[in-house]
């Protein structure tokens, strides 16, 4: 009775609060994605997924959006449609086909940090000179996220100018490092896959010298994730596609409130007590004094 109620209150109320944020969304110029499996047991899928869009770190505005689907290309596509900027995001494929639109991927070297480190045996007894190639790929990206860390205090156009001098020049030493060392590696390995993805990827990690806003991982995606993990390990699944649906509306809703500070709670429930008495949801005008960074939602829903 409850699922369906909810999925009722998305239908009629919060969807279009919804995709209004998804508008403020795509005007941003930086933009973090992921996705993760979700069990929906009367989908026809093989597998269904939740996927995660969310502002970038500067953003003034914080907006995190989570979208029920399948996991092909198509789903970034259409939800990432009219967006043109940076995507912060892993290497699935379905990506790729957004550099098509204007729009510039992004790597995540705490990926390929994890390949690396992934390839360690668990077993130090077992150690070769494969294990001492894996912990110099460890520390190359160590020594990256150490610079970042360093200028993490300063602007966007300080970082820029810190990574042209500093990140640039280590980043190509890493770059030729990869392509020297992967061709004495087998490539079946798990240390042969991890070069594979750097050097599959470079071009990406690269990226991160354009913009001074840019992050040196995608762990803010990752980070957005783990609340549908968690949850998942709370409610196990979605009856129907619909249900899924409404789940990824309310989470969106819920940490987007917590993002700009505002008890989630209580901006939920100034939502369903304001949003059923205004007379059109369709108008963006009347919709956005009811983004949670608005002034009356900051007033009242802290």
């Amino acid at each position: 009775m409850y699922g369906k109620l909810a999925i009722k209150v998305c239908e009629y109320y919060l969807s279009s609060l919804y995709e209004r944020l998804r508008q403020e969304l795509l005007k941003l110029e930086v933009i973090h994605a992921d996705e993760t499996p979700y069990r929906v047991l009367d989908s026809e899928r093989a597998k269904d997924y939740v996927w995660t869009f969310l502002s970038g770190k500067h953003a003034k505005t914080p907006i995190v959006l989570y979208h029920h689907g399948s996991r092909k290309g198509t789903e970034a596509w259409n939800f990432l449609t009219g967006f043109s900027g940076y995507l912060h995001c892993d290497q699935y494929p379905g990506y790729l086909r957004l550099s098509q639109q204007d729009v510039t991927l992004v790597g995540c070297m705490a990926h390929a940090r994890r390949k690396f480190r992934d390839s360690l045996p668990k077993d130090k007894a077992r150690e070769s000179d494969a294990t001492s190639v894996a912990k110099q790929g460890i520390h190359y990206c160590d020594q990256m996220f150490s610079l970042e860390h360093s200028w993490k205090d300063l602007s966007a156009e300080e970082r820029y100018k810190k990574r042209q001098s500093e990140l640039k020049p280590l980043l190509k030493k890493f770059s030729d490092w990869c392509y020297k060392k992967s061709v004495s590696v087998l490539p079946s390995g798990k240390l042969g896959a991890a070069f594979q993805y750097c050097l599959n990827h470079m071009d990406k990690f690269m990226n991160i010298l354009k913009d001074g806003r840019l992050e040196l991982s995608n762990n803010r995606a990752e980070r957005a994730v783990k609340e549908i993990v968690m949850g998942r390990k709370n409610w196990l699944f979605s009856q129907s596609s619909t249900g899924a649906k409404a789940m990824a509306i309310i989470m969106s809703i819920l940490e987007t409130a917590k993002q700009n500070g505002l008890d989630q709670f209580k901006y939920i429930n100034y939502l369903l007590d304001k949003l059923p008495n205004e007379p059109s949801l369709l108008d963006n005008q009347r919709l956005e004094a009811y983004l949670p960074w608005s002034e009356n939602v900051q007033l009242h829903c802290k």
